[in-house]
């Protein structure tokens, strides 16, 4: 598996932690939206969110590209565009667009959208998100 990470930003009123479990959240809900969900659920999010460990107000969403969504019928893609800024009204078309017309989608296939900041394993561990423990 691919593992990505979108690095979150400030998105109008919402912090850099909230945008990362909206993220995550919105991704999970194309799922399981909630109209269907059971009060006994317990998952809310669809990847882990990790804190750095010295900058604590920076947050990033652990993407696994090859997750597959499968879109619920009652889904609203919508609910993504609240915890992203940095795309034109016109992407943001392409993207609820490209969620719509397909029931089954790799994440891979929108990662680029969901974020400014996508880094790699290498990149985080270079930007100390992964620092050595001391034994």
């Amino acid at each position: 598996m691919a593992t990505r990470y979108i690095v979150t930003a400030v998105v109008d009123s919402y912090s850099k932690k909230q945008v990362a479990e909206g993220l995550s959240r919105s991704l999970y809900n194309l799922q399981k939206p909630e109209s269907i969900k059971d009060p006994k659920d317990v998952t809310e999010f669809m990847f882990g969110i990790i804190e750095h460990p010295v900058n604590t107000d920076e947050f990033a969403v652990v993407v696994e590209e090859t997750k597959e969504v499968k879109k619920h019928a009652d889904a609203d893609p919508n609910e993504l565009l609240a915890y992203i800024n940095h795309l034109t009204n016109e992407e943001e078309t392409q993207l609820i667009g490209y969620i719509n017309a397909n029931d089954n989608f790799l994440v891979s296939a929108i990662i680029n959208e969901l974020g400014e900041d996508i880094k790699t394993q290498a990149e985080m561990d270079t930007d100390g998100w992964f620092p050595e423990e001391s034994i």
